[in-house]
């Protein structure tokens, strides 16, 4: 860009707000992106949904391991 029509960019007020706005945005855009990652961590440590999945599947296979014992004549 010319230097002039540069220099003229940089005393014009629009301008100048424009620019300060334009960074603005630039920074809460990023702030947004953490916050945003931040959550999706936190709800990844909290999501206790495969566990529990896993702990009720593990308790039917049990219990119906001791139903076959004792079908089986087997002592519990």
């Amino acid at each position: 860009m010319h230097p002039l029509f540069q220099k003229q960019l940089n005393e014009n007020e629009t301008y100048a707000q424009l620019s300060n706005l334009e960074r603005k945005l630039a920074q809460l855009e990023q702030n947004n992106f953490a916050i945003q990652e931040f959550i999706a961590s936190k709800k990844s440590e909290t999501n206790y949904e495969p566990l529990k999945e896993k702990v009720y599947k593990l308790s039917q296979d049990y219990n119906n391991a001791i139903k076959d014992n004792i079908r089986k004549g087997g002592v519990v």
